[in-house]
This record gives C-alpha cells, sequence and structure tokens, in this order.
C-alpha cells in the first residue's frame, strides 16, 4: 500500500531494522511471564474489583446476564470480553489453568500493545532508534509488568487503545482502516470509558490528515461511524441485560463525577437488598473524609451528578484542590497494591518519579520540534488526550503508568 500522497514516504522496512524489535518483543513476554508465575502471589490477587471482574464474567459464562451485579456498578463490557475468554479456555480443554491462561492472555496483549507503540513512533519519527528506546520503555516499565498478575480492563482496554492508534498513523488516509480503528477504539471506551476523551482528538487527527494526509472530511466520517456503531451496540447491550434501566456504557459516570468534586473516601449504596461500597485508591488512605450512606443505586446518576455539582457550588476554590490532584495521580497510592510480589516495595516508586519526570519534559518536544506544523499539533492533540484520558480517570497513577508512557512517545517522535 502506497502512502496517501506523493511526498509522503513510509519508512523502509527490512529485516535488519525489524531484528531488534522480534527479540525485545520475545524478552519482554519471557520476563512478565516469569514475573508473574514466579514472584508474585497470583493465586491471591481475585479480591476486591479484581474478584468482581472474575465473578461477573462466571456469572455471565454460566447463561446470567440480567442480574444487578453484572451491570449495577462496573462496565460490563469488561466482564462479557472475559466470559468470552472462559468459553475459548474451555474449549482448548484448559479449564482448570483458567487463571494462568487469563494471565498469559495480558501478558500477550501487553507484548502486542509493545509491538503497536513501536510502529507508531517508527511511523511519527522516520526513525528505527527513537521507536525502539520507546518500546524498550513501555516494554519493561514495572508497574505495566506488575499489573500482568492481575485480571483487569487494563489489559485488553489498552491494547485496542494501541492497536487503534496504530491503524491512524499507519493508513490515515484510507477509509476502511479508519473505519477499522474507530470500532476498535469503541471497544476500548466500552471497557473503560474514560478513554471516550480519546476519541475527540483521534478524530482531529484524522481529520487533520494526521503527519500524511490532507485534511478530510469523508476520512473523519469513517472513523467516527465505526466508533459510534460499536459505541451503540454495546450501550444496546448494557440497556438491554439492565432492563432498559441503564442508558449508556456504565453506571458509575455520576457517582465518579461526586468523587472528583467532594471530599469523601467512601460511599456505600444501599438498595433493593445490595449494599455496594466504592472507595477510589486516591482516598483509601483519607479516613479523615468518612462516608456517606446513600439508599439510592450507583446507577442513579443524575442523583450523584446533583450531589458533585452541591459540591462545586459551595467550594469556590476547588478548581485549585482539583489542581492539586496532580499529586495522587503521579505519587498517590497506586491500586492494585500487593506487597507479596518482588520488587513492588523497592521499585514503585522510582518508576513514579519517572512518571513525574516525563510529564514535565515532554513539552520540551513540542518547543523543540523540527517537523512540520501539522505533524506537532497531531502529536500534541493525542498526548493531551491521553493525559485527560488518565487524568478523568479519578486521579489513579495506575492509570498514569501508562499516560507517561504515551507522552514518552509523543515526546521522542517531536524530538
Amino acid at each position: 500500500m502506497s502512502p496517501p500522497n506523493a511526498t509522503a514516504q513510509w519508512p523502509r522496512r527490512n529485516s535488519v531494522t525489524r531484528r531488534p524489535l522480534w527479540w525485545l518483543l520475545a524478552f519482554s513476554c519471557l520476563v512478565k511471564l516469569v514475573y508473574v508465575f514466579a514472584f508474585t502471589d497470583y493465586p491471591h490477587y481475585l479480591f476486591s474489583d479484581f474478584g468482581g471482574y472474575w465473578e461477573r464474567a462466571m456469572q455471565r459464562y454460566q447463561g446470567v446476564d440480567r442480574d444487578e451485579f453484572q451491570w449495577a456498578v462496573w462496565p460490563p463490557m469488561a466482564h462479557i470480553f472475559l466470559s468470552w475468554l472462559f468459553h475459548v479456555i474451555d474449549a482448548l480443554g484448559l479449564r482448570h489453568w483458567r487463571l494462568e491462561t487469563v494471565l498469559t492472555v495480558n501478558i500477550l496483549l501487553s507484548t502486542a500493545g509493545v509491538a503497536c507503540l513501536y510502529s507508531i513512533t517508527r511511523r511519527l519519527t522516520s526513525s528505527s532508534r527513537a521507536a525502539l528506546v520507546v518500546a524498550t520503555v513501555y516494554a519493561f516499565w514495572y508497574p505495566l509488568v506488575y499489573f500482568n498478575a492481575f485480571v483487569m480492563s487494563e489489559h485488553p482496554a489498552t491494547a485496542a487503545l494501541l492497536f487503534a492508534l496504530w491503524l491512524l498513523v499507519r493508513f490515515p488516509g484510507y477509509p476502511a482502516p479508519l473505519l477499522l480503528a474507530g470500532g476498535v477504539l469503541g471497544v476500548a471506551v466500552g471497557m473503560r470509558p474514560a478513554f471516550g476523551l480519546m476519541a475527540l482528538p483521534c478524530g482531529l487527527f484524522v481529520l487533520l490528515g494526521g503527519p500524511f494526509a490532507k485534511v478530510s472530511v469523508k476520512h473523519a466520517a469513517a472513523f467516527s461511524i465505526g466508533f459510534v456503531v460499536v459505541i451503540a451496540a454495546i450501550a444496546a447491550e448494557v440497556n438491554r441485560i439492565s432492563n432498559g434501566q441503564l442508558l449508556g456504557l456504565s453506571a458509575n459516570g455520576g457517582v465518579n463525577f461526586y468523587f472528583a468534586q467532594c471530599r469523601t473516601r467512601e460511599v456505600v449504596s444501599s438498595h433493593a437488598g445490595a449494599t455496594y461500597w466504592l472507595i477510589p485508591p486516591a482516598t483509601a488512605d483519607r479516613l479523615e473524609n468518612g462516608r456517606i450512606v446513600v439508599k439510592r443505586p450507583f446507577h442513579d446518576q443524575a442523583f450523584f451528578s446533583d450531589l458533585g455539582w452541591q459540591c462545586v457550588r459551595a467550594q469556590p476554590d476547588l478548581w485549585w484542590r482539583n489542581f492539586l490532584k496532580l499529586h495522587d495521580l503521579f505519587l498517590g497510592p497506586l491500586f492494585p497494591s500487593a506487597f507479596s510480589a518482588i520488587g513492588f516495595r523497592e521499585l514503585l516508586p522510582v518508576f513514579q518519579w519517572a512518571a513525574l519526570v516525563v510529564a514535565c519534559t515532554a513539552p520540551l518536544g513540542f518547543v523543540a520540534a523540527r517537523h512540520a506544523r501539522r505533524r506537532r499539533i497531531a502529536a500534541l492533540l493525542l498526548a493531551l488526550g491521553a493525559f485527560a484520558t488518565h487524568s478523568a480517570s479519578g486521579a489513579d497513577n495506575a492509570w498514569t503508568n501508562a499516560a507517561a508512557n504515551a507522552t514518552w512517545n509523543t515526546t521522542s517522535a517531536n524530538w
């Protein structure tokens, strides 16, 4: 496939330049496998949210899809994907190694993300060396290696996000791949709704043509159609399993807004005989913030949104307090925290500070950029989208580890 216009030049591919990538993928995959299965206590990590994902996936696998537990708090798409994986695992005769197989899939998705990030950087910089540096940092970023020991929605969602971004920069002038990119991004957003903030910068990236193509409404329309169709399909399924009680991708948008605006450590919801507790990672160690107990379900988003707006109106300095949450985004408590994992206590602080350094130095890449103005704008859109996405996810520095690497990518692309 040739570039969309005569002036664009794809980086040339050959076995010599790709050989270091294959070694990197193989070695990083091996490192993650050894770390997860030899240096963590992974059988005991099905607690809290992770145990919830597993239980809801098992429930769906067994044919129960309309129970309130399936949709009342967390976005259903993640455990729906996991239930499909259970069917594949059983078909392969690996039923007795379900957890080990799921964690191995985590590692394979993580390795695929390394390959995508390499290709994205190479397309933006025309430099195999820069791409290899970015991919290596991402492949061995300790928190991302550590996360592979947990059953989390981030694994398939992040892989889908990176694959969508790869499609955007690899085929910027072709409607069919852009349609697919929109659909894949829709899958990522279905699993992690906060990723929805990436849709606008990605759409503008396509509209502006990225680094290789001309401005094109047709291409932006193709991307948007793919995205909207998948989002609509996921929303329809959520509406079906909730018996029409839920419109959207998840039930917790309102309560997330409440936590972002109000000084509360914990919300307890008692409704229809069920009780749920929510404690965001950023507030877990702030006992002084107390709790509220409500007799409303978490999917009553209007109720929690109204509480959040009451906090906004009652606190004129709220914008400054929210700005100070940047500390939590980088240096706050990490969820999940499994101190039994080898290296967790020693390596986590190092990489938390490294994430902060990357975020602070990234803007220098745009100042020192030597590339065309449109390329800088395109990379900036993706970087801002990444940080907006992870910042909006509750100031949890588990997200920042991915955000820092995305920013490293765009910084290298501009240097």
